[in-house]
């Protein structure tokens, strides 16, 4: 009887461990729960691949000047901030959400299709995370906290390489 229990119980164990396992393999890190879709560890679509001098000229035309989103379309955006932190897709509208600690920035698409990398931006919106901070207080510094965090994320974290030896 009790080598019954004690079968019964290693195999929902094991059984528990394998859903953990495949549950956790299927949700990519940073991946937005509340996305219509998942796209975890994929491109946005496309293959266009830009050049260092392409990136970086984008970003510096937006870090001077936020409203050049406005001239941007999906690629450019994706190029610049990498993989959004959520997306939310109610066609025709399509938004594409970064944040870190002190912001949120919204880029906003309307397209026919549900993938906006083709998409010219219709509009982007930048809102303060912290209480008692105007939305206009931050509008320039986190669309630039935003790019220079996200620029170097191709490159290898040293840290969790020294972690890793």
């Amino acid at each position: 009887m009790k080598r019954k229990i004690l079968s019964f119980l290693m195999a929902g164990g094991v059984i528990l461990g394998l859903f953990v396992l495949i549950h956790g393999l299927r949700q990519g890190e940073g991946e937005a729960l509340a996305s219509s879709s998942s796209i975890a560890g994929k491109t946005i679509e496309d293959g266009a691949r830009y050049s260092a001098t392409r990136k970086r000229s984008i970003r510096r035309a937006v870090m001077s000047n936020a409203d050049e989103f406005m001239s941007l379309n999906g690629r450019d955006v994706r190029a610049v901030l990498n993989q959004p932190e959520l997306i939310r897709r109610d066609l025709p509208t399509v938004v594409w959400q970064y944040r870190n600690d002190a912001c949120v920035l919204d880029v906003y698409f309307t397209t026919a299709s549900a993938k906006a990398a083709k998409a010219p931006v219709a509009y982007y919106e930048v809102r303060a995370r912290q209480k008692g901070v105007a939305d206009e207080d931050v509008q320039g510094i986190c669309v630039e906290s935003l790019i220079r965090e996200r620029a170097g994320q191709n490159l290898v974290n040293l840290e969790a390489l020294y972690k890793a030896n």
